[in-house]
């Protein structure tokens, strides 16, 4: 199995269609739902396991007079029975305030337990989500990739016109719903 790891060989994907640009190994794959405003990389090695780590950015607009707390508690709110493995902190993603958490939760479905990182950031109007999941016991394995990858975060254009209008709410339990299936 190659070593995952190791991110000297970086991709830049820049998506004009959300106005982001992040790094991402080369050998992962990069998958984009327009219908949830999501973008999913996924690394190669994974896709021989079961459950398979995941790592999205996505995007929602924000409800008028939504604080970043708000939202960041709105974007857990479906997970069934959590363990806060790290609770909420403010971080900086792209410069700008973020709240981020860590979490557990087993999920029934495919009989795992889960560990999830969860970042989320308002800009202008947008709310970016950055989230990170994979079976608790392998959950540190990616662990060093994804922190590049979330430094190499960047918004590049915040006038930018979402697919679809779910509210956050929906779009988190459309999202979960793709995970029961391992999508």
């Amino acid at each position: 199995m190659k070593d995952s790891i190791c991110t000297n060989n970086l991709k830049t994907h820049t998506d004009k269609d959300y106005g982001i640009k992040i790094d991402y190994p080369s050998d992962w794959i990069v998958e984009i739902d327009p219908g949830l405003d999501m973008i999913r990389f996924i690394s190669p090695e994974t896709l021989l396991i079961d459950y398979t780590p995941i790592f999205n950015v996505w995007l929602s607009s924000l409800k008028d007079g939504q604080t970043l707390q708000a939202v960041a508690e709105d974007s857990i709110s479906m997970v069934f029975e959590p363990t806060v493995i790290e609770p909420f902190t403010e971080i900086r993603l792209d410069g700008r305030p973020a709240e981020k958490i860590v979490y557990s939760y087993f999920d029934s479905d495919s009989r795992f337990n889960i560990t999830e990182l969860s970042i989320c950031s308002i800009y202008n109007d947008k709310v970016y989500f950055l989230r990170y999941r994979s079976r608790s016991e392998k959950y540190a394995y990616l662990l060093p990739t994804i922190q590049k990858m979330i430094s190499s975060f960047k918004v590049t254009d915040t006038k930018i016109n979402l697919n679809s209008t779910f509210s956050i709410n929906e779009k988190v339990k459309n999202i979960y719903e793709l995970r029961r299936h391992n999508i």
